[in-house]
């Protein structure tokens, strides 16, 4: 089924949650979700920490990505296992910013996280504005770069909603970058690229386990810590098993193939032995068949 961009190929309902750091994304938001059918779209209203709350308090909604914008998405990043989208802050909405700004007569600057200040940079060096940018990464540096600005004589700031907050409290003149229906289209196209990125591999990841169960040698591996993060024996046989892998691990030689064979109650273990890394992180794998113990020792 075909839906969105023709190069965008979605079968089944995608469900996102949308954390709008202010109120006209939310309207936003709903008005683009519109002419994409294939997303299900919930949006609560949060700034950084509340927005963060908000999706957590959530997690029971099962969704497949979230969706926001500036320092609330990079806050989600680190503490949400779903993957976060960013509504990204392009040249062109702080170009809509700076045409308000033109109506004051003090100079600007701009204040925000880096997904603000990377475009803003960007443009500057296009336009060669007389632009102040700073860039803060959390919210308690916010008060005192508006502080420091002020003293420097900078009483107009363009900034995203958590700035926009702090400097209307400490009486500055501030104007809030908003995002524009391009913006928010981009993040429902990488939403849905995502997607199908997240598909596709978790039908290859059931195809490849398919094929794993499916052949004669049985695979144990175990993380850096000695705990099982994999297996494919029956439940019945494994704590035995395990504990014999287990007393294995500290003698396997690096970067090579280790065999052993080993007798359990009866069953002969033929096995090979492995340490491989995953993302800088070290496992232990071991490939084992069985067959029964010959009677007779000298055949042993």
């Amino acid at each position: 089924m075909l839906y969105g961009k023709d190069w965008i190929i979605v079968e089944e309902k995608i469900r996102i949650l949308g954390i709008a750091p202010y109120e006209g994304m939310q309207w936003q938001l709903k008005k683009a979700a519109q002419e994409y059918p294939q997303i299900q779209l919930d949006i609560l209203v949060g700034d950084l920490e509340e927005g963060v709350e908000a999706a957590q308090s959530n997690f029971h909604a099962n969704y497949d990505i979230l969706i926001s914008r500036g320092g609330t998405a990079q806050l989600l990043r680190e503490r949400v296992s779903l993957p976060v989208v960013d509504i990204p802050i392009t040249e062109l909405d702080i170009l809509r910013a700076l045409r308000l700004a033109d109506t004051v007569p003090s100079r600007p600057a701009i204040i925000g996280f880096p997904t603000v200040t990377r475009s803003a940079q960007v443009l500057n060096s296009v336009l060669q504005y007389p632009l102040q940018i700073v860039t803060v990464h959390n919210r308690d540096e916010i008060s005192s770069v508006l502080k420091q600005l002020t003293e420097e004589g900078c009483h107009t700031i363009l900034c995203d909603m958590v700035t926009n907050t702090i400097a209307r409290q400490l009486g500055l003149s501030s104007i809030l970058i908003t995002s524009g229906k391009e913006s928010i289209q981009e993040a429902f196209e990488k939403a849905l690229l995502l997607f199908r990125s997240m598909k596709q591999l978790q039908t290859e990841n059931h195809f490849l386990r398919q094929v794993i169960y499916g052949q004669s040698t049985e695979i144990v591996v175990f993380d850096k810590k000695k705990e099982l993060f994999f297996s494919t024996t029956e439940p019945q046989n494994r704590p035995a098993i395990l504990a014999m892998l287990k007393a294995e691990i500290e003698g396997l030689a690096e970067n090579e193939p280790n065999r052993i064979i080993k007798s359990l109650k009866g069953i002969l273990y033929t096995i090979k032995g492995l340490r491989l890394q995953l993302d800088g992180q070290p496992y232990t794998i071991f490939y084992f068949t069985r067959s029964k113990a010959p009677l007779a020792s000298n055949k042993y």
